[in-house]
Parts: structure tokens; sequence; C-alpha cells
């Protein structure tokens, strides 16, 4: 057995991690608002202004996957790896495992449809019709 791992340093990796997270999802490209014009500075059209919704439903749908399912495995991966080394957190054991079939129709039946509804459509719509202002900051 490895030494033991004080609190605070299992707390800067969780939180580490979530940083982490957090990073990976700025990457996404942004979302544009319904608003916006094409190149020559005309308004989009009705077919080019669903596109941009669909897209921006995408990538909310994406940000959120990678939000909740990152932190659920970040999660696990603290709690199997590293906070069994932390003598507070040593005796808490769980045998629930993310990346089984189990765990992933559990999501599909509760979460995954909170994930779609959330992140996908309600954010995306919201994030298509905002004022372009908000956009620029």
């Amino acid at each position: 057995p490895s030494a033991p791992i004080s609190r605070i340093t299992g707390w800067l990796v969780e939180n580490g991690g979530i940083w982490t997270l957090c990073n990976i999802r700025s990457l996404l490209p942004p979302v544009v608002p319904v608003n916006a014009v094409d190149e020559e500075g005309r308004p989009l059209s009705r077919g080019q202004q669903l596109v941009v919704i669909l897209r921006n439903m995408a990538i909310s749908l994406a940000s959120g996957i990678i939000t909740e399912q990152g932190s659920v495995l970040l999660l696990h991966l603290v709690s199997t790896r590293l906070y069994p080394h932390v003598k507070h957190f040593g005796a808490a054991r769980r045998s629930a495992h993310p990346l089984t079939l189990n765990a992933y129709a559990d999501w599909s039946l509760g979460n995954g449809k909170l994930q779609m509804m959330g992140s996908c459509l309600a954010l995306g719509l919201i994030e298509s019709f905002m004022p372009a202002f908000v956009y620029t900051e």
C-alpha cells in the first residue's frame, strides 16, 4: 500500500479535476444567436436559423454531458483510486461503477431524460434567442 494522502491533497485533486472539466467544456464552439447575419451582412434565412438552433442544441448537450458525465467519472476515480488512501475516507466503500450497462440504463431512465430536456432543448433554445449584446460580452 502507498503512503496516506492528506485531505487537502484529495480536495485539490478533486477540485482540480472539476476545473479541468470546465476548461475542456470551454473548448466547445460558442453558440450563435439566430438573429446573426451571414457573410454579406444579410439576416439568416429560416433554414439557416433552424441549423443554428440545432447546432446550439448539440453544443449545449455536449457541454452538459462533459460536465455531468465527466463529474460522475471523476468522482468514481477519486473515490476508488485516491480517497482509499486518505485516512478519513479510507473506511467508506462503494461498489457502483459508472462504466457499466446497468449504470447507463439508470442514467438513460433518469438523468438522461433531464440532460436531453435541460441541456439540449431548453438551454439550446435559450442561447439561440438571447439578445445579441449577450454574445459580445
